[in-house]
């Protein structure tokens, strides 16, 4: 079982009043490429975390299998996003992926190598 972990809480500090994750970019929201990327991958469950205006990411995203997890300590910095999103992983989770949300180029082909590396590396190099 693979999962992914998307990284969507953060306040999108330098874009001044704009969350990024919500600007269009070729016909949809950035946030909504990477979901679609990881959705197509050969992934069984994405797992979005969500904390900094959580409705409108959960409203982006209503119409795609996904689970919603809140980070509540968001302001604290990525590693609280993390630990929420390991929280979340399945007993049968064999692998997962920490995806960073505001990478819309990034297809389900690259996430598929990723995958596809990591199934032929050896257990004492887990890492890819």
């Amino acid at each position: 079982m693979i999962e992914s972990i998307v990284l969507a809480a953060g306040l999108s500090s330098r874009m001044g009043e704009e969350n990024k994750l919500l600007l269009p970019f070729q016909g949809k929201a950035i946030l909504q490429h990477t979901i679609d990327a990881l959705l197509a991958a050969k992934i069984d469950r994405v797992i979005v975390v969500t904390g900094h205006e959580q409705e409108k990411i959960c409203s982006l995203l209503i119409d795609r299998e996904i689970k919603f997890v809140h980070n509540e300590q968001y302001q604290e910095g990525q590693l609280t996003s993390i630990q929420k999103g390991l929280s979340q992983l399945s007993t049968s989770c064999t692998a997962f992926f920490i995806c960073l949300s505001d990478m819309p180029l990034l297809t389900n082909i690259d996430y598929n190598a990723l995958l596809d590396t990591y199934n032929t590396t050896s257990i004492s190099e887990p890492i890819v």
